[in-house]
């Protein structure tokens, strides 16, 4: 009876894994068809409108003063009330408070959609509220396709966004994105 109750239990287990194991490749299987692909946003490339691409550059500033006036630029777009978008900025803002090679004459812009009448600066960094650009009417959201934040857009001196990060990045990541942007940045040059 006892070895019964061994083979029963035993049967019961094989199923018990079986049945895990088709529910792991079923699940394996949906996540697989619902990737993200991390270099889509980089294959997509695509220009600035014009009248954009004016705000941006009039609030862009670079960490040195000594930059051409053509700069690449990177367009944070950010929301007051979203935590790992302040964790983005602080970041960033360390970026420019040390001097960064790596941003070195690249310029940086801040966008958000101010909330409501308050349009304080309270919840950004110092260091990079020179740098915001308030999207009163969306219209920068809309020529970036921000759907979610913090998004940072990597843009060529020709207005091109060549690259952009949705979420939290690393810092080797983000150093990668600028090293990208000044590369392709050099090998365009000149304005738009």
């Amino acid at each position: 009876m006892s070895k019964d109750r061994g083979i029963g239990a035993r049967a019961r287990a094989a199923t018990v894994v079986l049945t895990a194991s088709a529910a792991l490749a079923a699940l394996s299987a949906l996540a697989w068809g619902h990737r993200i692909d991390p270099h889509a946003f980089e294959q997509r490339r695509f220009k600035l409108p014009s009248a954009t691409w004016r705000s941006v550059l009039s609030a862009a500033e670079t960490p040195s003063r000594r930059c051409p006036a053509a700069t690449p630029i990177v367009v944070l777009y950010v929301s007051s009330t979203c935590t790992h978008c302040a964790a983005e900025l602080r970041r960033w803002a360390e970026l420019v408070r040390t001097n960064s090679s790596a941003l070195g004459c690249i310029g940086i812009v801040v966008s958000s959609a101010p909330n409501g009448a308050d349009r304080s600066t309270k919840w950004l960094p110092t260091e990079l509220v020179p740098m915001l650009l308030w999207d009163h009417d969306r219209s920068i959201a809309r020529a970036l396709d921000v759907r979610l934040v913090p998004v940072a857009t990597y843009v060529t001196t020709k207005g091109v966004a060549i690259s952009r990060v949705v979420g939290e990045a690393s810092e080797s990541s983000t150093g990668g994105h600028l090293a990208d942007l000044r590369r392709i940045s050099n090998r365009e040059g000149g304005h738009r």
